[in-house]
């Protein structure tokens, strides 16, 4: 659920499916190892320029990855699923976090401490397995970003932008809309546009009746899902 002061741009969820075919047993050797965390409230369990003491597994649930815009807004790139690592970045490479990880409430994690990363990266190859499925997807929604920059129109790129947040944060309506909390600011970082381009697009989707404002709030618009599907579809392959 999205709140006022959340602000989301540009969201791809990955980790639909586990990553690999993992064993009870090979779960249960790194549950066994690990630390145990029910996380009961939504919490920020790595900060933006922390310098992590390890990592976390996510076993159950999910959790959100932001970075910070130019305006100073927090904004979503990615959702992670279960059997996703992360905070492995200090560890692997010296580097503190340009994300910030906040994990949903109800959700199930292993903290692992540099000692034990260090003894699993060398003991178990599930462990190996997950750290690095989870970079990789991580480094492919950050390819998949700039080829949509580089590939698709202006108009395509906030369109599939918009299509994506209806779908993942939407707050669906009785008359089949969706309610979205976005500004066209963090629409326009994350798509590489101006906000005068951004703008010039949200009047031609308003004038196609995809897309309206609300009165009470400039951050949130109201967006017909299936009208702006058919618009896609629309475009030119």
């Amino acid at each position: 659920m999205l709140t006022e002061s959340t602000s989301i741009s540009h969201i791809i969820s990955f980790f639909d499916q586990p990553q690999t075919q993992a064993s009870e047993i090979e779960l249960s050797r790194l549950k066994d190892t690990g630390c145990k965390i029910i996380c009961p409230n939504n919490k920020i369990f790595i900060h933006f320029g922390e310098f992590a003491n390890g990592m976390y597994l996510l076993y159950k649930g999910k959790a959100n990855a932001r970075v910070m815009s130019l305006q100073g807004n927090k904004l979503i790139i990615f959702t992670m699923k279960p059997l996703c690592t992360f905070g492995e970045a200090p560890f692997l490479n010296n580097h503190k976090s340009n994300l910030e990880i906040e994990v949903h409430s109800g959700s199930v994690l292993y903290y692992f401490d540099n000692n034990c990363i260090k003894y699993l990266t060398e003991e178990s190859s599930l462990f190996k397995d997950l750290i690095i499925k989870s970079i990789m997807l991580k480094a492919q929604i950050s390819v998949d970003h700039l080829l949509d920059i580089y590939n698709l129109s202006p108009e395509q790129r906030v369109s599939k932008s918009l299509y994506h947040l209806c779908i993942d944060h939407g707050i669906k309506t009785s008359d089949n809309k969706y309610i979205l909390n976005i500004s066209q600011e963090d629409i326009a970082t994350f798509s590489g546009l101006s906000r005068v381009t951004v703008a010039r697009i949200y009047s031609k989707l308003r004038d196609n009746d995809i897309l309206s404002k609300s009165y009470k709030s400039k951050r949130n618009l109201t967006v017909s899902l299936e009208k702006l599907s058919k618009y896609i579809d629309s475009f030119p392959l």
